[in-house]
């Protein structure tokens, strides 16, 4: 009886549920590791990300550039918290075609999908101090790079009739924990008048683990005289532990402080790989149960980037900023990574695409990059500062959907500051869509104090 069915289950494939599903992890996946290359701190993604050619963050400097660390004057502290949710827009499509020469209709009700998570991402001390006739400011600081802890939930119900009516309803789920820390020394000067200097070395370690579930209920009804429901069921445990060292190096330049370039190398970083991954499969049809389990070392690499910019202050408390950011996610690789399957077999250790774990010759990953462009107008009220921004973004994607096209996501920002005396309070909110299915929202707030 279930091969019969397997025609039926390919056209589902071509026709929609899938595509969508896969696209929906893909952009939770690029939501996620899409921010590896870039910065943090509410200031900066209040204009929409640009902020490699900008000085004067309080919150995440070094993060973008570290020759911006110049602009700290005095001893400081900051905090920065972000939050992502990840939504899918439900749809409801209607699908029409012939089944053995006889008419039949689908139709595919996806369910409310989301992705929601939050973090800590940023804490630093700085200081400036002299040596050698030459003022260098030095910041230590945690960064959460890349926050794997969220809650996923995704799901779509599919109901078929021809002759007979097949129906079945996909549940997906995930609880992700972790992520990528990093332990970053930042160091920076003024090497030259108008020429800053600055670079961060960190200490990385990624602790990730991901359980996932997914099931299929069928029921079927009048097929060949048969009336029945089912399930499938399938668990997925996956566990990477892994550190290494890497470095950040940037410059930026600045023409009595009216027009101003950066530029921001990242060398990405290898580490050695602990892992584990184990799956279970259960059919409540014919009682089969399953399962299979990997554990060994390998090694991960996550990919180089390079990044330039431009501002520009033509009034008074007004800046104008444009980035662009290349990341070389066609490079990122576990090597050595033995992937065990449900029917437990565990194939040879191989390499695989990273973040997406998939062989890099059957499905490889692009490159991405991203533009970025915002501005900021600084009102004053006596001693009280108020900065407003905005910004436009968009970012090409690691992936493609299942129509062969590259995924691209574009988006928006506002926020706005608080100063006064030493403290800084900066708030944003930045929204991003894709296919006009997808909207990524994240509000993130900033701290700072300068004694």
């Amino acid at each position: 009886m279930k091969r019969s069915l397997l025609p039926l289950l390919g056209l589902l494939l071509v026709f929609g549920p899938a595509a969508r599903a896969d696209d929906f992890y893909g952009l939770f996946e690029q939501s996620v590791f899409g921010r590896y290359s870039l910065g943090l701190g509410a200031r900066a993604w209040g204009m929409g990300g640009a902020q490699l050619a900008v000085l004067g963050d309080p919150a995440a400097d070094s993060s973008w550039n570290p020759a911006g660390l110049t602009s700290f004057t005095r001893p400081s502290v900051a905090l920065s918290y972000a939050r992502e949710d990840l939504r899918l827009v439900p749809g409801d499509t209607g699908i029409s075609f012939y089944f053995y020469g006889t008419p039949a209709n689908g139709r595919i009700q996806e369910l409310d999908s989301a992705a929601s998570g939050s973090a800590l991402d940023f804490a630093a001390v700085a200081c400036p101090f002299r040596l050698l006739g030459r003022t260098i400011v030095a910041q230590f600081s945690y960064r959460r790079q890349i926050p794997y802890t969220f809650d996923i939930d995704y799901g779509y119900a599919y109901r078929y009739t021809a002759y007979y009516t097949f129906n079945y309803d996909y549940l997906y789920s995930a609880a992700p924990s972790g992520g990528l820390d990093a332990l970053t020394l930042s160091l920076a000067t003024e090497v030259v008048q108008g020429v800053r200097a600055g670079v961060n070395l960190h200490r990385r370690a990624m602790s990730f683990t991901l359980p996932t579930r997914e099931s299929y209920a069928y029921s079927l009804a009048n097929y060949y005289g048969w009336d029945g429901d089912w399930r499938e069921d399938l668990s997925d445990r996956v566990e990477l532990r892994g550190t290494g060292v890497s470095a950040d190096f940037g410059l930026l330049a600045d023409i009595q402080g009216k027009i101003f370039a950066g530029v921001v190398f990242r060398t990405g970083f290898e580490a050695d790989l602990d892992y584990s991954n184990a799956a279970e499969y259960h059919d409540s049809y014919t009682g089969e149960s399953l399962g299979g389990s990997a554990a060994g070392q390998g090694r991960i690499s996550f990919p180089a980037s390079f990044g330039y910019g431009g501002a520009v202050r033509p009034l008074p408390g007004l800046t104008v900023a444009l980035d662009v950011v290349q990341t070389f996610w066609s490079k990122a690789r576990i090597r050595d990574y033995a992937r065990a399957n449900a029917r437990g077999g565990i194939p040879a250790a191989r390499d695989y695409g990273f973040p997406t774990l998939r062989p890099p010759e059957v499905v490889g990953q692009r490159d991405t990059s991203s533009t970025h462009a915002g501005l900021e107008y600084e009102l004053r009220l006596r001693s009280l500062r108020l900065p407003l921004r905005c910004g436009l973004f968009q970012e090409k994607h690691f992936f493609y959907d299942r129509q062969g096209e590259r995924v691209s996501s574009f988006g928006y920002a506002v926020g706005l500051g608080l100063r006064f005396g030493g403290a800084a309070l900066d708030l944003a909110w930045v929204q991003a869509s894709a296919k006009g299915h997808y909207r990524r929202d994240s509000l993130r707030v900033s701290l700072q104090y300068a004694l």
